[in-house]
């Protein structure tokens, strides 16, 4: 690893830079390692003059705590441990020391960078496309070993945390604001050193860093709750789940002291089992690269549609699942129902709300354009087209779309009831087809930026919008002009100040005696992500399935062991049974390709 840089201010602000984002996991474990070290010897030093730290933490993948490569090569348990509490223990002077700190945090910085981002006394993230913060270390079968744990307990409830730790989540900038495990969000990394540099210099800090952050308590009811969550959370890894709600119920019974020493332990104790050795030795890659800066992400400036790109991967399976849930909707499934279920299910956040933050205006666009139409390039459109939906329960519009664009969409809406939907066999006779075809457009659209999502606001990222889904696209944007938050509004109502709360309007799509069970809408939302996952690794969008699992994760699909450990729960006749069963009900587009299993772990 290069020499970490370091420059003290003449105020006496040490500005530490740990740049990780051209290492792999073992250099770049050991690059933080050293700047740590570097920034604690430089306020412990006897007659330092520092007075406070701003760590600027940078990285573009997970980096473990404990190093996946020392398990798989079957290093003993003691030397592990030798290994990892050096990080532990540099991470708990940081935190002890009466010098105050700020993290900034820039790109990928999950694991053991965000780890060291948590013993800071505040923390602030750099608002871009890739820029995410967690602690998955579960996907890989290990558990953050350096006082993460102990960390995020103080920052969050007990049970949120259990949850955001078993199903091994990685969040942006927004939700990681929401959540408490941030303080501030910026848009630059200038931006990011002012701010910092503002708060160590500020009297209203001192009042904040006297405070002991929240203690989780010696809670055992939540304990007992958290150990249930664990286990149903980690199907088929019972040993990965008792030993998360162990080191959960260390810190909310022990002295920071025990209790930091138990979660080393009981991490090291884990990460040596063989059962663990077998799960890295199909969900890591010992010769994983480092992934390209944030900056040449694709939908900056570059397409990869027919290459490896991870980026889209994220974008096409986070939209396969909130098509399917706008098409829940359109099935008369209540919204509060979707929005309901998904959480069940380890969605973080709603589906439709997240729809409301992307806006429906990309997904219009990406429809209008599979079916040939061109909208808002300047091009006057005189055409009127009549949309005849068959869906049987009852929800008849007509409606006449004349597109006269300059620039954007001008819609003329004539709704008159003059037919019938059914929604059986959830197909579309329409006077104007719907050719539902998963095209990739060469060329992108000037769209406003919501960040923390990447590609979204690219219409070739979105792929054929279910028919069920049309149907409500088609109100929602041109019926209702409800597009979105940036709009006024879409599925939800944002008033000002308060929380979003659901358009009492969506009542209009729902069908007391629709017969979908809760399983049903899960398994739909669920499985419409996993068959785009497995499309994007047959298209060679992600290299393996480990990278899969991360690009499946990182697009918000639930469960610590991404699209693989989803597959293994289930069984993969199961799997593949209730393809089967979904596409004969709801549509091809659960329809699997025979080979699309070949490549996950475990084929023979």
């Amino acid at each position: 690893m290069d020499s970490i840089p370091s420059q003290t201010r003449s105020d006496g602000i040490a500005v530490v830079t740990i740049d990780l984002r051209a290492h792999d996991p073992a250099s770049a474990l050991a690059g933080l390692r050293a700047g740590i070290r570097g920034a604690v010897e430089g306020i412990t030093a006897s007659g330092s003059a520092t007075t406070g730290v701003v760590l600027r933490i940078a990285a573009s993948h997970e980096v473990s705590s404990i190093d996946p490569a020392a398990i798989l090569a079957n290093q003993p348990a003691d030397q592990v441990l030798s290994q990892a509490s050096e990080l532990t223990a540099l991470l708990a002077r940081l935190e002890d020391s009466s010098i105050r700190s700020v993290a900034i945090i820039e790109g990928e910085a999950v694991g053991a960078p965000f780890e060291a981002a948590l013993a800071c006394n505040h923390r602030i993230m750099v608002r871009s496309p890739g820029t995410r913060a967690g602690l998955p270390a579960l996907s890989l079968g290990l558990l953050p070993a350096a006082g993460g744990i102990g960390r995020l307990l103080r920052h969050m409830p007990l049970r949120e945390a259990m949850e955001l730790l078993a199903r091994a989540e990685t969040v942006d900038c927004a939700r990681a604001l929401e959540l408490g495990l941030v303080d501030e969000v910026v848009d630059t990394g200038e931006a990011a050193e002012v701010a910092a540099l503002a708060w160590l210099t500020s009297t209203a800090q001192r009042i904040e860093a006297g405070r002991k952050s929240a203690d989780p308590g010696a809670d055992q009811a939540a304990v007992q709750a958290a150990t249930s969550f664990a286990m149903a959370a980690l199907p088929g890894r019972r040993r990965a789940a008792i030993t998360l709600a162990a080191i959960a119920s260390a810190w909310a019974t022990q002295d920071r002291a025990a209790a930091a020493a138990t979660e080393l332990r009981r991490s090291v104790e884990l990460a040596t089992h063989d059962d663990t050795r077998a799960w890295l030795s199909t969900h890591w890659r010992p010769d994983h690269p480092a992934r390209r800066e944030p900056s040449q992400s694709p939908g900056h400036g570059t397409h990869e549609d027919d290459h490896h790109c991870p980026d889209r991967a994220i974008a096409r399976i986070r939209a396969a699942g909130l098509l399917e849930a706008m098409a829940l909707v359109g099935d008369g499934v209540p919204a509060a129902r979707v929005e309901r279920l998904a959480a069940s299910a380890g969605m973080q956040r709603g589906p439709l709300l997240v729809l409301d933050e992307i806006s429906l205006t990309p997904i219009d666009a990406a429809h209008h354009q599979s079916e040939g139409h061109d909208h808002g390039h300047g091009h006057d459109h005189g055409e009127t087209h009549e949309h005849e939906h068959e869906h049987g329960h009852g929800h008849g519009h007509g409606h006449g779309h004349g597109h006269g664009h300059g620039h954007g969409h001008g819609h003329h809406h004539h709704h008159a009831k003059t037919h019938e939907h059914d929604h059986g066999d959830h197909g579309h006779a329409n006077g104007h087809e719907h050719g539902h075809h998963d095209h990739h457009h060469p060329h992108g659209h000037d769209h406003e930026h919501c960040h923390g999502h990447r590609h979204e606001h690219d219409a070739s990222a979105w792929p054929a919008v279910p028919p069920a889904a049309v149907y409500v696209l088609e109100k929602m944007a041109h019926g209702f002009g409800r597009t979105g938050r940036a709009a006024g509004g879409g599925f939800y109502d944002h008033p000002a100040g308060s929380a979003p709360s659901l358009w009492p309007g969506l009542e209009q799509f729902e069908r007391p005696a629709v017969g979908l069970t809760d399983d049903d809408c899960v398994d739909r939302i669920l499985f419409a992500q996993v068959i785009e996952a497995l499309s994007a690794l047959a298209d060679g969008l992600v290299e393996d399935p480990a990278e899969l699992d991360r690009s499946a994760r990182a697009a918000g699909f639930p469960g610590a062991g991404g699209v693989t450990g989803f597959v293994e729960a289930r069984g993969r006749a199961s799997f593949t049974t209730r393809c089967a069963e979904l596409a004969s009900r709801f549509g091809e587009r659960f329809t699997m390709s025979p080979d699309a299993l070949k490549r996950l772990p475990g084929n023979t």
